[in-house]
């Protein structure tokens, strides 16, 4: 892994952005999509950015309470640049280039990727189920999208109890083992489960999911100021639903920040909530922007700081 290929794959996720903010944006019609942006206050969108950052720094809280389970020791400062140059990764497939950070682990701490790895798994299985206690609340009161709700949270919980499952992780293990390709990398295979174990047992789940649903929320909540500055007929449910749903599809779709298909879910859902095209479309970019670009952004900024630092 080099600087140069993080670079592309950066810039290629960019480009993908680009394209898909696009043709929204032509799709919701350029005047009505250009009239709603700009008749957001400046003081409203502060309050949406300041909202999310909150929302990134209760994540790296998150980040450092994996770090502690695991017994990882480094600086907060490092650990702090490496969860935000973290945020540049979610423009890939699944955010799996997130494990970029245990890379930079690596390199900065000399920590064992298979020891730090799960840290990330266990980031994005929590957000997955802080979303789904967010959806589930819409859910029950709107009636939409039940079944697809219930098959998510049964996927996940069935993943959790397998992996929490010592005899049958350790039965899968060597199984893996008479592989070839995994035959030389058992140890490391049980170095990344023992993390996992650790990582997924009751204490640490609960309380990994709870500052989830926390930094989520705060992500809602940036939307939601939106949404009243604008004077429309949505209430902070609704807003939360939406948002909830859109994001927990982009995930799914595995396709690099989730996007079209995010942008996508939640531009329906607000269609279907009774908003005229142009203003549905001008939302979902704009919380898109304040949420996913903003991290994004950040963390390139970061990289190409701190790049020789973290990637010598």
């Amino acid at each position: 892994m080099n600087a140069n290929k993080l670079t592309s794959r950066i810039i290629t996720g960019l480009m993908i952005g680009v394209v898909v903010s696009v043709l929204f944006f032509f799709w919701g019609d350029v005047r009505e999509v250009k009239d709603v942006i700009f008749s957001i206050s400046v003081p409203t969108y502060l309050l949406a950015i300041a909202t999310t950052l909150a929302s990134y720094f209760v994540r790296f809280l998150k980040w450092q309470y994996f770090l502690k389970v695991l017994k990882i020791e480094v600086p907060w400062k490092d650990s702090l640049n490496i969860h935000f140059i973290g945020l540049s990764m979610s423009i890939t497939p699944g955010k799996v280039g997130e494990l970029l950070k245990s890379y930079l682990l690596k390199n900065r701490a000399g920590v064992e990727m298979a020891r730090s790895a799960p840290a990330v798994f266990a980031d994005r299985l929590t957000d997955l189920f802080a979303m789904l206690c967010l959806v589930g609340a819409g859910v029950s009161l709107f009636a939409y999208g039940t079944l697809a709700f219930l098959i998510v949270l049964a996927g996940l919980l069935a993943i959790t109890v397998i992996l929490q499952s010592r005899s049958i992780s350790l039965w899968l293990i060597d199984r893996l083992a008479k592989i070839s390709f995994f035959q030389k990398r058992k140890d490391s295979l049980l170095t990344l489960y023992e993390s996992t174990y650790e990582l997924l047992r009751f204490k640490a789940l609960s309380f990994a999911t709870l500052l989830s649903v926390i930094a989520w929320f705060m992500e809602c909540i940036s939307l939601y100021v939106l949404i009243v500055n604008l004077g429309l007929d949505l209430s902070l449910l609704h807003v939360v639903f939406i948002f909830s749903l859109g994001t927990v599809a982009g995930a799914l779709s595995m396709l690099p920040g989730g996007l079209g298909i995010a942008e996508g879910s939640m531009t329906g859902m607000f269609l279907y909530f009774g908003l005229a095209k142009g203003t549905a479309v001008s939302i979902t970019l704009l919380i898109r922007l304040v949420t996913l670009w903003l991290g994004v952004l950040i963390g390139i900024f970061i990289f190409f700081l701190k790049r020789k630092t973290y990637m010598p």
